[in-house]
């Protein structure tokens, strides 16, 4: 996924999946840095704290509070002090196929998906400490599908977002639907499904390369994506709010809860255009998390953080503690 944003974003798409072997793992750590603005309030966790690798691709938090970490080379479960890290085994079937994780989602029965690196959805399992691949299509082990973004609704369908191979729907009797582009009704703008998201009315959101579709009473509906300010829709973002943030390839776009889309006046203060997440402080902060630096906004004013460091993802803890995934490990900002 991060070479797909490095190579398009900003430019006209050439959509094919080049892998990802372009992540600059080299890439100064923060602790080695000159002290930057804000940069006290800050934890970083990486090897010498038990990490598996310091780029981490997403983050997820189960019921009884463990963080769910996955990285380049390792799912890691986190208790608060110690990783518990999770790798291929060579010989055991059980043991995760590969060791780059590019999805963690924790769904309302407690129970862990992974969108694993070249291999599809696998499902942990915490009993005995094993993984089991689920099957989305009847060739998947000659051309396993790419998982790129995992959701869960409130009627207990998964939702999984491909590159290349549309969506997937598991639902509740474990039936598997798949939707692909349909030009002759509503449907998927195209077959890359980017970023998935719920809002508080548990309607679907839909990014894809060519723009947003919702899924809603069963059917797909349409969203004007001519409004926006890129059809290339990276990252899909719930406000705490109302309305939904858009990470586009040319910028951040903020739909209102009456669907009207917006273009924050300040957006071009923030470090990078390319937004990967945004958390909430309060209900009139936001932490808007680029793809280098943070960016603390209150009131129209942008504070920018830690410009040096690049980022992939960020998730907001059960007790409102902040993560933040990033090329230089997981960082931490506690609760004030």
């Amino acid at each position: 996924m991060v070479s797909y944003i490095e190579n398009n974003w900003g430019n006209e798409m050439n959509f094919r999946w080049i892998g990802v072997v372009c992540i600059l793992f080299f890439s100064a750590l923060a602790t080695a840095q000159m002290p930057q603005q804000g940069q006290s309030q800050f934890r970083l966790l990486d090897y010498k704290d038990g990490l598996p690798n310091p780029v981490v691709q997403s983050i997820a938090q189960d019921k009884s509070g463990y963080l769910w970490i996955g990285t380049k080379d390792g799912l890691a479960r986190f208790d608060g002090n110690v990783f518990k890290v999770f790798r291929h085994i060579p010989g055991d079937v059980q043991s995760m196929p590969s060791n780059f994780v590019q999805s963690v989602h924790v769904d309302a029965q407690d129970k862990i998906w992974l969108g694993i690196e070249g291999y599809g959805l696998y499902r942990f399992n915490r009993e005995n400490g094993s993984f089991t691949a689920i099957a989305l299509l009847k060739d998947e082990k000659t051309a396993p599908v790419d998982i790129w973004a995992i959701s869960s609704d409130k009627q207990g369908s998964l939702w999984l977002g491909t590159f290349g191979q549309g969506l997937f729907r598991i639902k509740p009797d474990d039936s598997v639907q798949h939707f692909m582009p349909d030009t002759s009704q509503p449907g998927l703008p195209d077959e890359n499904v980017l970023s998935l998201a719920l809002d508080k009315q548990d309607v679907l959101w839909i990014a894809t390369s060519s723009g947003i579709v919702k899924w809603k009473n069963e059917k797909f509906s349409v969203f004007d994506n001519n409004q926006l300010s890129s059809k290339v829709v990276i990252n899909l973002m719930p406000d705490i709010n109302s309305g939904m943030w858009l990470g586009t390839n040319k910028g951040l776009d903020f739909v209102d809860r009456q669907g009207r889309i917006e273009k924050p006046i300040w957006r071009d203060q923030l470090t990078d255009q390319r937004i990967m997440a945004v958390l909430a402080d309060n209900n009139t902060t936001r932490i808007f998390v680029a793809r280098n630096g943070l960016n603390k906004v209150s009131h129209g004013v942008v504070e920018q953080l830690r410009v040096n460091d690049k980022f992939l993802t960020a998730f907001k803890d059960q007790s409102g503690g902040f993560w933040f995934g990033s090329e230089q490990g997981l960082l931490r900002q506690p609760v004030d």
